[in-house]
């Protein structure tokens, strides 16, 4: 059973990395880059808890649920990817753009912003209405897409990531909502 999860393992790793390679635009200067450096910088916190925080101000009881919940959300995916990164210490891909990122989080697995991504989404999923949540995972997934093309993470991370948030927008709306 070992020899067979550690070969999965090997497999893996051989593949994410090959097929990361293949999404990169990280060095190709263009339109993609261009594109992917905008949307990963979409999914960094500030701005997005200033947007939520305009947002929490001007609007009635029930926006202000959903913000809780996406900040709520947001928050739990940053504790859960930052607890597996501190365990699987998986170092990001070699690469020079994002210099900021690599030097205050130098470990990929998970993507925080794959996993904020994924929150946004499901948040938006749950409480609707449904051009907001098609917006919302449009969203989402191009965050996490760009991570992967801007070569900060692994396909792995970013899909991982994305769950992870996934599953927090889920558990934070059942714990707030029921």
């Amino acid at each position: 059973m070992k020899q067979s999860i550690h070969r999965f393992d090997r497999w893996l790793a051989t593949h994410d990395e090959d097929w990361s390679t293949q999404l990169s635009v990280a060095e190709e200067p263009g339109f993609l880059r261009t594109a992917a450096i905008v949307v990963t910088r979409s999914g960094d916190a500030l701005p997005l808890l200033a947007l939520l925080a305009a947002i929490f101000l001007l609007g009635g009881p029930n926006v202000r649920t959903r913000v809780l919940i996406f900040v709520l959300g947001d928050l739990f995916a940053f504790l859960a990817t930052h607890l597996l990164k501190f365990a699987a210490r998986r170092p990001r891909p070699e690469g020079d753009w994002g210099e900021f990122y690599r030097r205050t989080d130098p470990h990929s697995f998970p993507s925080g912003h794959s996993a904020r991504g994924g929150v946004y989404t499901m948040t938006a999923v749950l409480l609707g209405p449904w051009w907001l949540a098609a917006g919302a995972a449009l969203w989402g997934v191009a965050v996490a897409y760009s991570r992967v093309a801007m070569g900060v993470h692994y396909l792995s991370d970013a899909v991982v990531g994305f769950c992870t948030g996934m599953g927090m927008a889920l558990l934070i709306s059942i714990l707030i909502l029921t």
